[in-house]
């Protein structure tokens, strides 16, 4: 039996990616169980997107530890997490374990439990956006002593406890900025491909039909000043086509232009939610900070893809990295001047055959990030002797 954990996310948070984990663990180990175990709300999330393709995984509702808790608060229930994981290990003869996510707090609990647990010969770990505050050296005034303690470089290079851990990175381009960092890594990080689960989306509307051009803007709202100012500017083109925006994702409390569809004003959307809105979008917009995305991955770029909408955004590292794989599945801009240059061309001239192109390639990057790929490396690093 192998015993999967996902100790952070609730409700939809992740789901997709998670899920993807779950369906490539089931297709590398087609005889062995696998006892997942996660929040009663993300359970449930990961159940509907697995409909049908989990035969052999059991899961299990457990509470999870709030991460708005001050560090030292978290320890106690991250430790009754950790002991009721070994425990079980114990109970169901499981020998290795995989966390789908990660913290300061747990990474620490855990190197220090492995180092006494003799059932568990294998540890994986799920490295997600917790990587990005490797680029923030926190400030080590005497009243931030625990923000240096628990920055995550502490636990991640600790040597105690990390030789029955290897850890799992979003993309090759991730790992390769990671390790660039730290050397001593190198052979403890393997990649999984692009994680994500695609599902069938809705049936599309016609790419331009109806005089406008919808533009959604994805994802969580990382630049409020500049994804406000290239709206106003937009707005104020004149063409044929008329723009149309609508923010997929919460709208953080932002007051947006009059005209702006928000959905979800102070919420996280919800699956069906994401569905209704993105359906009617032409382009996906990501007005995201172009130092940003350096050691993680966006999953608001896999629901484009998902969507299969070309996309416009602001150049960064991952997002470079897929467009070298993808191919043209949009625009990749310096700015939001270059942003709203390539918005003003696409409202007076839609181009009808370049859109059906990057719309193709996006279909395509869907077989290229396909859990059988995963399967295989999975299969290899949960092998005890690996």
């Amino acid at each position: 039996m192998l015993i999967v954990c996902e100790p952070e996310c609730r409700g939809f948070a992740h789901e997709r990616i998670n899920a993807y984990y779950l369906y490539a663990l089931s297709l590398s180990l087609p005889g062995e169980k696998i006892l997942f175990i996660a929040e009663k709300g993300h359970i449930k999330c990961i159940k509907e997107n697995l409909s049908g393709r989990d035969a052999n995984i059991e899961y299990m509702e457990t509470d999870i530890p709030d991460p708005a808790r001050p560090y030292l608060r978290q320890i106690r229930p991250f430790i009754e997490l950790d002991r009721k994981l070994f425990r079980l290990a114990e109970e169901r003869g499981a020998d290795r374990l995989i966390y789908l996510s990660i913290s300061s707090v747990n990474l620490y609990l855990i190197k220090y439990l492995l180092k006494r647990e003799k059932r568990i010969n294998k540890c994986l770990i799920v490295l997600h956006g917790i990587l990005e505050t490797l680029n923030h050296y926190p400030y080590r005034g005497i009243s931030r002593v625990t923000d240096f303690l628990f920055w995550f470089r502490n636990p991640l290079l600790m040597k105690h406890g990390s030789e029955k851990i290897e850890y799992l990175a979003l993309s090759q381009g991730i790992k390769d900025r990671l390790v660039s960092k730290y050397r001593s890594l190198a052979k403890n990080i393997h990649v999984t491909f692009f994680p994500y689960l695609f599902s069938e989306p809705p049936a599309a509307k016609a790419s331009f039909a109806g005089g406008s051009v919808r533009f959604g803007s994805f994802g969580g709202i990382k630049a409020p000043g500049q994804l406000l100012a290239l709206i106003e500017r937009v707005n104020a083109v004149k063409s044929i086509h008329r723009p149309e925006f609508v923010i997929i994702g919460p709208g953080d409390g932002i007051k947006f232009p009059e005209g702006v569809v928000v959905p979800s004003p102070n919420k996280r959307m919800d699956r069906q939610e994401m569905d209704k809105y993105a359906v009617g979008v032409n382009y996906a917009l990501y007005v995201y900070p172009r130092g940003g995305y350096d050691l993680m991955a966006s999953g608001a770029l896999f629901d484009a893809i998902s969507y299969q909408k070309p996309m416009i955004a602001i150049r960064n590292p991952f997002f470079e990295e897929c467009f070298a794989i993808f191919g043209d599945i949009g625009y990749l801009c310096e700015d939001t001047d270059e942003m709203f240059e390539v918005m003003s061309a696409i409202l007076k001239t839609p181009p009808d055959i370049k859109y059906e192109v990057q719309r193709q390639n996006l279909v395509r990057a869907k077989g290229i990030t396909s859990p059988d790929r995963t399967a295989g490396t999975l299969k290899r690093l949960l092998e005890v002797n690996a």
